[in-house]
């Protein structure tokens, strides 16, 4: 039987109450899990999908563009 002791929100609380041995979290692959703590891959999962918002009209403007570009370039 599966009991549920405490729910949290917000990565750095997760990782706090799995460093306390209060038991596990499951987090996206941009969380960094400290030395104390062991990770491990959940291959069935569907994959993490983000999206950049920009309001259409700073499409043009320099430094977004940069930003935009050098993300567009980085994805396969």
């Amino acid at each position: 039987m599966v009991s549920i002791g405490i729910e949290a929100e917000g990565w750095a609380q997760m990782l706090h109450f799995v460093s306390l041995g209060v038991g596990l979290a499951t987090v996206n692959g941009c969380v960094t899990a400290g030395s104390d703590l062991v990770t491990r891959p959940i291959a069935d999962l569907a994959p993490v999908t983000y999206s950049v918002l920009v309001r259409p009209d700073d499409l043009a403007e320099t430094r977004i563009r940069g930003v935009l570009d050098v993300i567009e370039s980085s994805v396969p």
